[in-house]
């Protein structure tokens, strides 16, 4: 399963998907790829091909 929390952490509510996935990354479930970003940019349809479950 690949998790990616996008957005902007300095702006207001825009930063949840930063904080829920980095929330996530420190619980370390098995099986679970985390990444977060400012927005979604091509190089993440690569990292994203290789996984049944995509989380955004």
């Amino acid at each position: 399963m690949f998790l990616i929390g996008y957005g902007n952490p300095g702006r207001g509510d825009d930063g949840l998907g930063p904080a829920f996935s980095e929330g996530m990354a420190a619980r370390s479930l098995p099986g679970l790829e985390v990444d977060t970003d400012y927005q979604l940019v091509a190089e993440h349809a690569l990292a994203i091909s290789g996984h049944d479950v995509v989380i955004f």
